[in-house]
């Protein structure tokens, strides 16, 4: 198992984005890459282990990832 994504880091403005947009930004863009195929499943706790983040965030960014 690989250490936790960092993903809480400032942006250039210098505010800190919410956990759950991170997270949907960037499995949005692993998706995109092909790093997640089609029929393979995300869950809330594998998420929020990977990424370091409590699972209502994990939540709330698979669920805004399955109503793009």
């Amino acid at each position: 198992m690989t250490a936790p994504d960092r993903i809480i880091e400032p942006s250039i403005t210098g505010t800190v984005p919410r956990l759950n947009e991170r997270v949907f930004a960037i499995l949005a863009a692993e998706i995109a890459r092909g790093r997640h195929g089609a029929g393979d499943r995300l869950t809330e706790t594998q998420v929020a282990q990977r990424f370091g983040v409590s699972r209502p965030p994990a939540r709330a960014a698979l669920a805004r990832l399955s109503e793009a």
